[in-house]
């Protein structure tokens, strides 16, 4: 297994739950049930406001672009929304901002401590961000551009990681702004963070789980125990893209162009899932009936001498059910029944024709599909 696959949602070691070094792990609290995310009371971000930081010359920037405004309305916010919201923080559909385009001062390697924080703090005081308390900075690395958290680095410890930044010295409309580092997954990063072939799939699988875990926990780096300002969090397992960290699933937009997102945790099906489960259809069976009756031909003839008087009656009767699904239709035709009394003979011809009652009942169904999941 590659040491790499670990995501990390802190930013320092000195301030962050995903590293607790020498003090205790926090016990499981009654609150927290197996694999399930407890709320403690910190901030979500309602309706999260990406603006892409695009650091060097990164790769299919505008894809990146168009992936973010599909995340930020897709069956990941939905099961977000539906079950991550909480009374005073109702969460809803994100957008996107247009993106920031750095290109001059840029080093080959950026601190979380000693380059990205101070890097942050001077798009602020520069003016270049107006962050909001909804605001998401995802910062793109191009390749060649190396991150390290502490004593993790990119593609050799960690894939990426979200963190927060106190700009309360310089902001009088915001404490803090979420953020995370995603470097690039092509070159040497190949592999280590996704098992596609294809660098952006594994760069989008990564930029899913940060997003989702700086929604729903963006205050992780300022906790120093269990409780607010974490949001939703489990205290054995961390959030809620950690426990399902590396499981994938494609999904597709309106257009039907697809995208490969990693699945998240959901409290409701205690399971890790991209979108919520079809609701199942259940096969009826399909019959049909049967049923025909043919009744027979009697003849007699009776000769008589006297009476010259001829009577011919013709009724005729065929009924025809037939029945459909849900559908009847009846129709009514003649059959015929002669009575002729002739002179000196009386012949008496009775012939009941054939009624034959057909019922054919046909439920079509269509198959349970509840769709299929990439899984690497």
């Amino acid at each position: 297994m590659h040491l790499f696959l670990i995501l990390v949602a802190a930013v320092s070691q000195a301030n962050c739950l995903s590293f607790l070094g020498p003090r205790e792990a926090p016990k499981l609290t009654k609150k927290d049930n197996a694999k399930n995310l407890t709320y403690y009371g910190g901030p979500i971000l309602q309706n999260v406001e990406v603006t892409p930081i695009f650091y060097g010359t990164v790769q299919r920037a505008a894809d990146i672009v168009s992936f973010n405004k599909f995340l930020v309305k897709s069956t990941i916010m939905d099961i977000m929304i539906a079950e991550y919201s909480v009374p005073s923080q109702k969460m809803g559909y994100g957008t996107v901002k247009s993106p920031i385009y750095i290109t001059s001062g840029l080093k080959s390697s950026l601190d979380d401590t000693a380059d990205t924080a101070p890097f942050l703090r001077d798009l602020v005081s520069t003016g270049k961000i107006q962050p909001t308390a909804n605001s998401y900075y995802p910062i793109y690395l191009q390749s060649g551009v190396n991150a390290t958290l502490d004593d993790n680095v990119a593609c050799v410890d960690i894939c990426g990681y979200h963190g927060v930044v106190d700009i309360s010295d310089i902001s009088d409309k915001v404490d803090s702004i979420a953020y995370a580092i995603l470097p690039d997954q092509s070159g040497w990063c190949m592999g280590g963070c996704g098992a596609s072939s294809d660098p952006f799939e594994n760069l989008s699988s990564v930029a899913t789980h940060e997003l989702t875990e700086a929604i729903t926990d963006p205050m992780v780096s300022f906790a120093w125990e269990i409780g607010s300002p974490l949001g939703w969090y489990n205290s054995e397992l961390g959030e809620i893209a950690d426990i399902c960290n590396g499981v994938e699933e494609v999904l597709k937009d309106t257009t039907g162009k697809k995208w490969v997102v990693q699945q998240i945790w959901s409290n409701k099906y205690e399971k890790c899932l991209a979108k919520y489960p079809s609701v199942a259809r259940i096969l009826q069976p399909t019959t049909t009936t049967s049923t025909t009756t043919k009744t027979t031909t009697t003849s007699k003839t009776t000769k008589t001498t006297t009476t010259s008087k001829t009577t011919t009656t013709k009724t005729t009767t065929t009924r025809t059910t037939s029945t459909k699904t849900t559908s009847t239709k009846t129709t009514t035709t003649k059959t015929t029944k002669t009575t002729s009394t002739k002179t000196t003979s009386t012949s008496t011809t009775t012939k009941t024709t054939t009624t034959s009652t057909k019922t054919k009942t046909t439920t079509t169904t269509t198959p349970n599909v509840m769709g299929k999941n990439r899984t690497k």
